[in-house]
């Protein structure tokens, strides 16, 4: 059986350093907040396809799975998502946890000027309807 992904990108919530630059991997500096949120939510947007499978398997062990995941990491001057944990989750996503947790620990983000250690949470949400990617501005815009 085909099962798809439905996966909305919540508010992204960056503490302490969000402010400081960050270069891409072309050397595009982020200066303000947005641009560095801008930047996270499109690695993670680009890596939602690895985190398919472990939806299929929270599926597989607890059909009719579905709810809200929040993750919590620190992320390094270097780029690096370290400190990955499950800040709260759906019961029914208790099968992938650990899974989600490992994906996330292997995104790459863009190098950053400052040495401070950005704190971020960022909520996933699953449902089986198919696969539907959305990040709210915090703005709200």
């Amino acid at each position: 059986m085909f099962r798809k992904m439905f996966c909305w990108l919540g508010l992204l919530a960056l503490c302490g350093a969000c402010a400081s630059s960050a270069k891409s991997e072309n050397g595009t500096n982020f200066e303000t907040p947005h641009e560095a949120m801008e930047q996270i939510r499109a690695v993670i947007g680009g890596n939602l396809g690895k985190i398919t499978p472990c939806y299929e398997k929270a599926i597989d062990e607890r059909p009719g799975a579905a709810g809200k995941m929040v993750v919590q990491w620190n992320l390094s001057r270097d780029g690096i998502p370290t400190s990955v944990a499950v800040k709260a989750s759906h019961e029914s996503l208790k099968g992938a946890e650990e899974c989600v947790l490992n994906e996330v620990r292997k995104f790459r983000f863009a190098i950053r000027d400052s040495d401070e250690t950005l704190d971020i949470i960022y909520p996933f949400f699953f449902s089986e309807n198919g696969m539907f990617l959305k990040a709210k501005n915090p703005g709200g815009e």
